[in-house]
This record gives structure tokens, sequence and C-alpha cells, in this order.
């Protein structure tokens, strides 16, 4: 089975790329989840692994399993941003943090308020690939087939990334109700 899936994998094929999504991505959160102890950190991993296994596709060598390959990826992604937290030494913003007092909007906001508003929040988003994942899709205003090509990766994970983002900026922007319901229909 893996030679036949990874020959329609180099080829592009989604429906591939998805059939390892679905069959793998609870192994490869799991390896994830027993190094970093964080729900939102290792679902981040499982999305990268995915994105990876997308992107590389074409150049991959499996010399394993397919779950081999991918929970090995896992790991050495989950080490990676272990080193990385102990190397900073600080933690990500919490999902229920608020930007400053300075940054929050008033009641009756006017437009170009609201938009510098949006535009901190979405500088906020910790991870770099679900904030440009948000901005190709909501700001660009690209539908998630040109914005996964954009970036490498499938439309699965596209979404993905979009919807975490919004979940990052729900709270954020709480006290924009028009603002959020604008993100959640486009």
């Amino acid at each position: 089975m893996d030679k036949h899936f990874l020959a329609a994998l180099k080829r592009g094929d989604e429906d591939a790329h998805t059939k390892a999504f679905n069959l793998h991505s609870i192994n490869v959160y799991n390896w994830a989840f027993n190094i970093l102890k964080d729900n939102d950190e290792a679902n981040d991993i499982v999305q990268e692994v995915f994105a990876a296994f997308w992107r590389d596709r074409e150049s991959i060598n499996i010399t394993t399993t397919v779950k081999g390959y991918l929970t090995g990826m896992a790991k050495f992604k989950a080490l990676d941003v272990l080193r990385a937290k102990k190397k900073q030494g600080n933690q990500p913003l919490e999902s229920g943090e608020t930007l400053p007092a300075e940054q929050s909007p008033n009641n009756d906001m006017e437009s170009k308020d609201s938009l510098e508003f949006v535009r901190a929040a979405v500088n906020k988003i910790p991870s770099e690939k679900h904030k440009d994942a948000f901005i190709l899709v909501h700001i660009d205003g690209r539908n998630y087939k040109e914005a996964a090509q954009k970036m490498g990766i499938s439309v699965p994970v596209i979404r993905v990334y979009v919807s975490r983002a919004i979940q990052f900026l729900r709270p954020i922007l709480q006290n924009s109700l028009l603002i959020l319901l604008w993100f959640q229909l486009n």
C-alpha cells in the first residue's frame, strides 16, 4: 500500500494526502503531545508535519513505513519546539490574553481604527504559518486553493491554519463582534 500511496502523493494527489492525514494524524499528535504536554502545540506539530509532507512530497524517500516517517517527523519537530522554548526562555501568548488597553477598540470605533486594531491582533498570532494563511485568505482575499498553492500545502491544511488563527483572534476581537463575524463569514 505504501508504494502506491507514495506514487499518488508524489503526483500531487490531494486525496492521498488527506488519506494519510486521516490515518496517521492521531499517531503524530500522540507523539507530539507526549513530548510537549501541550494540546495546542501538539496540534500545531500535526499541521506542520502534514504541511511538510505535502510540500516535500516529490523528494520524499521513505525507508520505513509512512506512519514511521510521519511520527519520526513529529518527534523531531516537537523536540525542536522544546529546544526553541528553552533557548528563548519565553512562552507564547495564552489564548485568553488580550491586547494592551491602548490597542483595545472603542465601541464606536471608526473603520481606520478598526483596521489598525485588526492588524495589531493579527500580528499577535503566535504561529507564522497560521498568520500567513489567515492573511492570504481574509486580508488578501484569496480562496483556500490559491492560498494553499502559495504556501505549498494542501487545502485541508490551509483550512486548519485559518481556523486556528480565528480561534486565536476570537478572544482578542470579542468586543468587536462585527469584525469577528466578518472573518467567520468570509
